[in-house]
């Protein structure tokens, strides 16, 4: 791995060399799961999945070159061909309603907190 020292004492690590040697197993799992819900992540994701690459050109490989050697960006590409236009619409709905239903819910308590608080006896 490369890791180099300045005159000043700071430190600078290549970072895809301590990915690729010393996140393995679990801590690997971990460390992709929470990066994979960093918002600057998913739009770069998504963005290769829709075009190919990412915002600043950069791609993952991609070598479908038949339907058994699908890159992983590939596979998710025909993931979202195969899947409707209604059944992600539908999901999409589901989850807006779920989230209203949800805030709707919260707003309700809020205002019987308030209500209870405010009828309190001192």
């Amino acid at each position: 791995m490369n890791v180099r020292i300045n005159s000043s004492g700071d430190i600078t690590i290549n970072v895809y060399d301590m990915f690729e040697h010393l996140i393995e197993g679990d801590a690997r799992s971990a460390f992709l799961d929470a990066a994979s819900c960093k918002p600057e992540v998913i739009k770069n994701v998504m963005d290769m999945v829709l075009t190919g690459f990412t915002e600043a050109q950069s791609s993952g490989a991609d070598y479908d070159n038949g339907p058994e050697l699908l890159s992983p960006i590939g596979a998710q590409r025909r993931r979202i061909m195969e899947l409707s236009i209604n059944d992600l619409k539908d999901k999409e709905i589901e989850r807006l309603k779920a989230r209203l239903d949800f805030q709707t819910g919260y707003a309700e308590k809020m205002e019987l907190l308030y209500y209870e608080l405010k009828n309190a006896q001192p």
